[in-house]
């Protein structure tokens, strides 16, 4: 089922207030809790033309797009995992295709395409992975920004398809190799003085969400963390920094 979600750039300023205005409606996302602390680091490498062609597609306004990422979380470990993930946007609606691996077996998949091998759930995952390199391969697609943040995240006490998160301290590298997807070193910050409050839901806006929007008088924007470090990172087609970036991976910018 599409969801719908809504995002809000909100000033660092207001977080610990905010936070005291949510939590009564709200429970812990128990993926946060058992790393012994209310956030957990997220990590994508988002994937885009060399022409950048999803960022330019976000900040033209079109309805109808979709994104590929893969992402990770936290600390790498012996059995850490990726995901492979194929998210779409469709007028207000969001939906996620969403392929589970072992991130040691990640380059592997990507060159052989042997998804039955790699990929650790069978039926609709397999699916999902042929997706993600049908789309990989047809776009010519390369991975351009690791972006990471810390998020935490919670449910509603009474509904749990509603979910609300905080990503705080948000960053990012440029041109990442697969190999960076848990990489620390290097990353630039973006967005030093905001995070980015966020709520998912299925249905009905939830009234009680509207009342703590206007208490802190919190306008609802389109934010994309892609976006938001791509320009971070100042890249852009014509400029010195990009050119060097690209001609260290072996890439051309077009003219």
């Amino acid at each position: 089922m599409d969801r719908l979600e809504y995002k809000y750039q909100v000033p660092c300023t207001q977080m610990d207030a905010l936070r005291r205005r949510l939590l009564p409606f709200l429970d812990l996302d128990p993926h946060a809790g058992a790393q012994g602390s209310n956030d957990y680091t997220v990590r994508s490498i988002y994937f885009d033309t060399l022409a950048l062609n999803f960022y330019h597609e976000k900040e033209a306004g079109i309805r109808n797009r979709i994104k590929l990422r893969i992402r990770g979380y936290n600390q790498q470990e012996p059995e850490s995992q990726a995901f492979l993930e194929v998210k779409r946007k469709r007028e207000m609606a969001i939906s996620k295709n969403r392929t589970p691996l072992r991130y040691a077996d990640l380059d592997a998949l990507l060159k052989s395409g042997d998804v039955e091998r790699y990929v650790l759930e069978a039926g609709e995952r397999l699916e999902d992975a042929r997706r993600f390199l049908f789309h990989l391969k047809r776009r010519s697609l390369r991975p351009i920004l690791l972006v990471i943040y810390e998020r935490e995240a919670y449910f509603h006490k009474f509904d749990p398809s509603v979910r609300v998160t905080l990503d705080k301290r948000l960053r990012s590298l440029p041109y990442p190799d697969l190999g960076n997807l848990f990489s620390t070193a290097r990353s630039k910050p973006a967005m030093g003085s905001s995070f980015i409050l966020e709520i998912k839901f299925y249905d009905r806006f939830p009234h009680w969400f509207r009342a703590i929007l206007e208490e802190f008088k919190l306008d609802r924007m389109a934010l994309s963390k892609y976006a938001i470090c791509l320009e971070s990172q100042n890249i852009h087609w014509g400029s010195s920094t990009l050119s060097v970036l690209a001609a260290s991976k072996g890439l051309r910018v077009p003219n």
